[in-house]
This record gives structure tokens, sequence and C-alpha cells, in this order.
């Protein structure tokens, strides 16, 4: 509050510090300014650089010739996912002429329903192990023939 002026306290319809509280707060960071520009000149003075200000200018830190980027961050997951095991929906299979261990295809209308029982991520795609792709691929080649 003390470094609000007036028209700004009243503009955000709160109360306006006491005079002699903004007095000390404007004097004490025009202390510090002072403060400041004595430190830096006396590093100046002595030989010193003056620390980097900004975060840009802070040096970047590296990892050395340890550790490449990609051995940087979280093991990857798509693997530990694919292997765990995904309950299925309760509901019943889809009664389909063309069904595989992991898949069935129907024909609608207008089109194909493809029902995939493979295990999904979080967003609904699937994640198939080359085995399950192979019976896929196998699938839809019977599909297509017919």
């Amino acid at each position: 509050m003390g470094l609000l002026d007036r028209q700004t306290c009243a503009a955000l319809g709160w109360s306006t510090a006491p005079d002699w509280l903004q007095t000390l707060v404007l004097q004490t960071l025009r202390s510090r300014s002072r403060t400041a520009a004595l430190v830096a000149s006396g590093r100046r003075r002595l030989g010193r650089p003056a620390p980097a200000r900004f975060y840009s200018q802070q040096p970047t830190p590296s990892y050395g010739a340890t550790f490449r980027l990609e051995q940087l961050g979280p093991p990857p997951l798509l693997a530990d996912l694919a292997k765990q095991e995904v309950p299925l929906p309760s509901r019943q299979p889809m009664v389909a002429p063309f069904q595989s261990p992991h898949f069935a295809v129907a024909r609608t209308e207008d089109g194909w329903i493809i029902e995939a029982r493979v295990t999904k991520d979080q967003q609904g795609d699937w994640l198939l192990s080359r085995h399950e792709l192979e019976e896929l691929q196998a699938l839809l080649e019977r599909v297509i023939a017919s």
C-alpha cells in the first residue's frame, strides 16, 4: 500500500496508506538504490566484474561430456505401458464376420468399425506390439480380399 499513490488506491477501492508510511517506503527504496550503486562502483574500482543481472546473462549450466541430451529426463514410458495388462471393458465383444484375438471388423452402412482389445494410452491411442500389428494387418488383408 505504501507504494501506491492516492489515485491508484482510489481506482482500486483501497484505502490509502498514511503519508508517513509512503515517505518511509520511498526513502528506503532510494537508499537501497544508492547502496547498490556504491557497491557496483566499488567492484569496478577493484577490477571485479559485476555479477550478471538478468537470468539470460547468467551462464548456462552444462552436463559435461558424461551425458548426452537423450539420456536426460524421465525414462521412456511407452515400453512400460505396453507391458501393463489393461482390463478389458466389461461389455460383450462385437459380433463381427472378421475377428482375431485382439481385433474385430464389421461393415456398417457407410464404412467399417474396428474394435481393438489392446492397450490404450490416456488419450485412447492404441499401443500395439509388433505381433498385434501383424495380426491387424492380416485381418485387414482378409477384409479387403472379401
